[in-house]
């Protein structure tokens, strides 16, 4: 689930295209979704999903990559510095 309109997160919105041709990322983006991995774009965790809804529809794992937009704890969590 992606929360943007197209995949690619940070890598797209904010390298410059100088620096990685979108061209480049779009091939790398289509050789993941090739191996099998499903991906819907302009869904946001906590207004279209929740983790609980995703594990009652069946999903076994859910790997939470929120991206760089704001450094922020998961409530209860402490920092891991070591």
């Amino acid at each position: 689930f992606e929360a943007m309109p197209t995949l690619g997160g940070l890598l797209r919105t904010v390298i410059p295209e100088s620096r990685l041709p979108r061209d480049v990322l779009d091939w790398e983006i289509e050789g993941i979704l090739e191996m099998g991995v499903e991906a819907q774009t302009g869904k946001a965790l906590g207004t279209d999903f929740t983790v609980a809804s995703l594990l009652q529809e069946g999903y076994e794992a859910v790997l939470l990559a929120t991206g760089g937009w704001d450094a922020m704890l998961m409530r209860g969590q402490e920092p891991n510095l070591d």
